[in-house]
């Protein structure tokens, strides 16, 4: 079997009903979801998708039909709500190799979902390049208010706790060029030493930009 290869239909229930991707398509089409994960509120690149359905076995015929492709998917069931008459029951895909290569299967067939599928490989292939841009970034999260995918309040969350972790970065970063162990800032700002040492290591990149620009700043001075 080639990389992209697949099996049009390989899975038999106890109904005698065969599995396909076009039935897995319009599955998805209707019940499903693909959405970019998050992490307090910083894109991650990595999509999730998601198919919900009350019937369980339904969706151990898609997740079986999706092994034989070599696709892992994993199902779990969500409490159920009150007043709820049946149980909802989610499949999901995480891992970028499985979000892919589903995707690329049921993108022929997709008419709902289609240019949002064709988005997220998109964006998935150029993460690595973009994820430093903060013109994307701001510019990705535009594109999520319009379509109604997070509020505005939300998003002014996040930037305003990006801004609040870059100044402390910078903070930190003018504390440390000026010869401080993490000790000493802790105690200057009102922090633990594992708390810096966590935040640093966290967003290593940003850090080392600011403290490269300050000691940038002081060759100038």
């Amino acid at each position: 079997m080639g990389k992209y290869h697949h099996a049009d239909i390989c899975y038999s229930g106890t109904s005698g009903f065969r599995m396909s991707w076009p039935y897995v398509a319009g599955f998805f089409d209707g019940e499903g979801c693909i959405f970019m994960n998050h992490i307090s509120g910083r894109l991650t690149g990595h999509y999730k998708v998601t198919i919900t359905q009350s019937e369980r076995p339904v969706l151990q015929g898609v997740a079986a039909f999706l092994a034989q492709n070599g696709i892992d998917s994993r199902i779990y069931g969500r409490q159920k709500m009150t007043g709820q008459r049946r149980q909802l029951i989610n499949l999901i895909i995480q891992r970028k190799e499985n979000v892919v290569k589903f995707l690329r299967f049921v993108i022929p067939y997709l008419w709902v979902k289609r240019v949002q599928a064709q988005d997220a490989l998109r964006i998935m292939s150029m993460w690595e390049g973009l994820r430093s841009n903060p013109e994307f970034r701001r510019e990705h999260s535009r594109k999520m208010v319009e379509s109604r995918k997070v509020s505005t309040s939300w998003l002014a969350s996040v930037e305003h706790k990006r801004e609040r972790t870059s100044n402390r970065l910078m903070t930190i970063a003018s504390l440390r060029a000026s010869g401080m162990s993490y000790k000493e800032i802790a105690k200057t700002i009102g922090s633990t030493e594992e708390s810096i040492y966590h935040l640093t290591s966290r967003h290593k990149e940003r850090f080392s930009g600011f403290l490269l620009g300050v000691k940038k700043n002081e060759e100038v001075v």
